[in-house]
């Protein structure tokens, strides 16, 4: 079974990255749409699947452990990687630390993706949480300010972090 997942991880990485590439001199806006409908179609696309093998997997007495934890872990990371490089070469997202901001985009959206698949009945359609996916990363990528923040006169980076540093 791990063999199996690490193609599958495999293969679902090269069609990232392909798509990363296809879309590096699109927009911002443009490029992460293209990702999240991959991400969505390949994920997404037919999750009564996802759903019957995970009831078959739970029914089935269990001879050898499938770590399936830290291997969506560890694919999650390598996608974070790439995502993180693709970064580098794009001049409109912002030059903060490029590693962590992968890596929180991209657990961020597996997030959305695990719950809708592992959920018997997930609360929100396709095309809302595609939308809202895209609106977040941008967001998080670009460090726009949401409208409200503008009326209230505060910019990108109001949040106050000193809390976080131990001290």
């Amino acid at each position: 079974m791990s063999g199996l997942a690490a193609k599958v991880t495999e293969d679902n990485l090269r069609a990232f990255e392909d798509q990363l590439e296809k879309s590096r001199s699109e927009p911002l806006s443009i490029a992460i749409r293209g990702i999240v409908g991959l991400m969505f179609d390949t994920y997404l696309g037919n999750v009564r699947i996802s759903r019957a093998d995970r009831g078959a997997r739970a029914r089935a007495p269990c001879r050898a452990p499938i770590n399936l934890m830290p291997t969506l872990a560890e694919s999650q990371n390598a996608f974070a990687a790439v995502l993180a490089n693709a970064l580098r070469q794009r001049d409109d997202v912002r030059k903060e630390d490029l590693d962590v901001v992968a890596f929180v985009v991209t657990n961020m959206a597996m997030g959305v993706v695990h719950t809708s698949v592992w959920s018997e009945k997930p609360p929100f359609g396709d095309t809302d949480l595609r939308v809202q996916m895209t609106r977040a990363c941008l967001r998080f990528l670009t460090s726009e300010p949401r409208k409200d923040d503008r009326k209230r006169g505060r910019g990108p980076d109001h949040l106050d972090t000193d809390w976080l540093t131990p001290g």
